[in-house]
Protein backbone atom coordinates (compact mmCIF):
# COMPACT_ATOMS: atom_id res chain seq x y z
CA UNK A 1 0.00 0.00 0.00
CA UNK A 2 1.59 3.25 -0.87
CA UNK A 3 1.31 6.60 1.18
CA UNK A 4 -0.69 9.63 -0.29
CA UNK A 5 1.18 11.68 2.47
CA UNK A 6 3.56 13.47 -0.25
CA UNK A 7 0.81 14.11 -2.89
CA UNK A 8 -1.33 15.58 -0.56
CA UNK A 9 0.90 17.82 1.01
CA UNK A 10 1.58 18.94 -2.83
CA UNK A 11 -2.32 19.62 -3.52
CA UNK A 12 -2.24 21.68 -0.18
CA UNK A 13 0.17 24.05 -2.00
CA UNK A 14 -1.17 24.26 -5.14
CA UNK A 15 -3.89 27.18 -4.35
CA UNK A 16 -0.90 29.09 -3.06
CA UNK A 17 1.44 28.24 -5.67
CA UNK A 18 -0.84 28.78 -8.34
CA UNK A 19 -2.35 32.00 -7.17
CA UNK A 20 -0.90 33.88 -10.48
CA UNK A 21 -0.12 31.38 -12.57
CA UNK A 22 -1.65 31.79 -15.98
CA UNK A 23 -2.81 28.45 -17.08
CA UNK A 24 -5.42 29.59 -19.73
CA UNK A 25 -5.86 31.87 -22.37
CA UNK A 26 -8.27 34.43 -22.54
CA UNK A 27 -10.44 33.49 -25.14
CA UNK A 28 -10.10 29.64 -23.37
CA UNK A 29 -11.28 31.39 -19.98
CA UNK A 30 -13.96 33.33 -21.67
CA UNK A 31 -15.45 30.23 -23.73
CA UNK A 32 -15.55 28.26 -20.45
CA UNK A 33 -17.12 31.24 -19.29
CA UNK A 34 -19.84 31.45 -21.44
CA UNK A 35 -20.43 27.76 -21.61
CA UNK A 36 -20.77 27.71 -18.07
CA UNK A 37 -22.97 31.06 -18.09
CA UNK A 38 -25.21 29.53 -21.09
CA UNK A 39 -25.80 26.23 -18.94
CA UNK A 40 -26.57 28.21 -15.95
CA UNK A 41 -29.20 30.48 -17.86
CA UNK A 42 -30.73 27.40 -19.56
CA UNK A 43 -31.65 26.02 -16.58
CA UNK A 44 -33.45 28.61 -15.04
CA UNK A 45 -35.83 31.43 -15.70
CA UNK A 46 -35.01 34.25 -16.75
CA UNK A 47 -36.76 37.73 -15.79
CA UNK A 48 -36.84 39.96 -18.04
CA UNK A 49 -39.32 42.36 -17.03
CA UNK A 50 -40.62 44.01 -13.40
CA UNK A 51 -39.23 45.81 -11.12
CA UNK A 52 -36.56 43.87 -9.90
CA UNK A 53 -35.38 43.39 -13.35
CA UNK A 54 -35.51 46.88 -13.62
CA UNK A 55 -33.60 47.53 -10.57
CA UNK A 56 -30.76 44.96 -11.28
CA UNK A 57 -29.88 46.11 -14.95
CA UNK A 58 -29.98 50.08 -12.72
CA UNK A 59 -27.57 48.96 -10.38
CA UNK A 60 -25.65 46.95 -12.56
CA UNK A 61 -25.32 49.33 -15.40
CA UNK A 62 -24.21 52.16 -12.73
CA UNK A 63 -21.51 49.91 -10.91
CA UNK A 64 -20.39 48.68 -14.35
CA UNK A 65 -19.49 52.07 -15.47
CA UNK A 66 -18.05 53.37 -12.31
CA UNK A 67 -15.44 49.70 -13.07
CA UNK A 68 -13.84 51.67 -16.26
CA UNK A 69 -13.60 47.67 -17.23
CA UNK A 70 -13.68 47.03 -21.00
CA UNK A 71 -15.98 43.60 -20.74
CA UNK A 72 -19.43 43.44 -22.03
CA UNK A 73 -21.14 43.30 -18.67
CA UNK A 74 -24.20 41.37 -18.35
CA UNK A 75 -25.82 40.77 -15.48
CA UNK A 76 -29.05 38.15 -15.65
CA UNK A 77 -31.66 37.81 -12.54
CA UNK A 78 -32.77 34.44 -12.65
CA UNK A 79 -36.26 33.17 -10.90
CA UNK A 80 -35.26 30.67 -7.65
CA UNK A 81 -36.68 32.18 -5.14
CA UNK A 82 -35.15 28.98 -3.00
CA UNK A 83 -31.62 30.06 -4.41
CA UNK A 84 -29.79 33.33 -2.52
CA UNK A 85 -26.78 33.50 -4.38
CA UNK A 86 -24.96 35.15 -7.01
CA UNK A 87 -22.33 34.24 -9.43
CA UNK A 88 -19.76 35.49 -11.49
CA UNK A 89 -18.02 34.05 -14.24
CA UNK A 90 -15.10 35.26 -16.65
CA UNK A 91 -16.18 37.64 -19.33
CA UNK A 92 -18.10 39.94 -17.39
CA UNK A 93 -20.70 37.85 -16.80
CA UNK A 94 -22.95 37.72 -13.67
CA UNK A 95 -26.14 35.94 -12.54
CA UNK A 96 -28.13 36.61 -9.47
CA UNK A 97 -30.68 34.22 -8.13
CA UNK A 98 -33.82 36.08 -6.80
CA UNK A 99 -33.68 34.42 -3.76
CA UNK A 100 -31.04 36.69 -2.84
CA UNK A 101 -33.39 40.03 -3.38
CA UNK A 102 -35.41 39.10 0.02
CA UNK A 103 -31.72 39.31 1.77
CA UNK A 104 -30.26 42.25 0.10
CA UNK A 105 -33.57 44.00 0.99
CA UNK A 106 -33.16 47.21 -1.15
CA UNK A 107 -31.35 48.88 -3.62
CA UNK A 108 -28.08 49.40 -1.67
CA UNK A 109 -28.08 46.05 -0.56
CA UNK A 110 -28.45 44.72 -3.90
CA UNK A 111 -25.25 46.96 -5.21
CA UNK A 112 -23.10 45.28 -2.53
CA UNK A 113 -23.87 41.82 -3.94
CA UNK A 114 -23.26 43.41 -7.73
CA UNK A 115 -20.25 45.29 -6.78
CA UNK A 116 -18.90 41.99 -4.90
CA UNK A 117 -19.16 39.89 -8.06
CA UNK A 118 -17.51 42.48 -10.25
CA UNK A 119 -14.48 42.27 -7.80
CA UNK A 120 -14.36 38.33 -8.56
CA UNK A 121 -14.40 39.18 -12.42
CA UNK A 122 -12.15 42.28 -12.25
CA UNK A 123 -9.37 40.00 -9.83
CA UNK A 124 -9.32 37.49 -11.78
CA UNK A 125 -10.81 35.16 -9.36
CA UNK A 126 -12.54 32.69 -12.44
CA UNK A 127 -9.21 32.38 -13.91
CA UNK A 128 -7.48 31.18 -11.14
CA UNK A 129 -10.12 28.52 -9.98
CA UNK A 130 -10.05 27.01 -12.87
CA UNK A 131 -6.18 27.01 -13.28
CA UNK A 132 -6.48 25.78 -9.61
CA UNK A 133 -8.97 22.88 -10.97
CA UNK A 134 -7.05 22.22 -14.04
CA UNK A 135 -3.77 21.44 -12.18
CA UNK A 136 -5.56 19.31 -9.42
CA UNK A 137 -7.19 17.31 -12.49
CA UNK A 138 -3.69 16.96 -13.80
CA UNK A 139 -2.21 15.99 -10.60
CA UNK A 140 -5.29 13.38 -9.52
CA UNK A 141 -4.63 11.47 -13.23
CA UNK A 142 -0.71 11.76 -13.07
CA UNK A 143 -1.29 10.19 -9.23
CA UNK A 144 -3.57 7.64 -10.37
CA UNK A 145 -1.27 6.42 -13.28
CA UNK A 146 1.48 6.31 -10.17
CA UNK A 147 -0.28 4.47 -8.48
CA UNK A 148 -1.19 1.72 -11.22
CA UNK A 149 1.90 1.02 -11.78
CA UNK A 150 2.79 0.41 -7.93
CA UNK A 151 0.53 -1.31 -7.45
CA UNK A 152 1.72 -3.80 -10.50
Amino acid sequence: MTSHRPFTFLLALVPAACANLDVLSDVELNSVGLQVYEEVIANNQVITSGADYEMAQRVGRRIVEATGADLPWQVKLLKADDIANAVSLPGGRIAVYSGLLGITENESGFAVVIGHEIAHAMLGHGRKRLAECRLLSHGFVANQGNQGVAGT
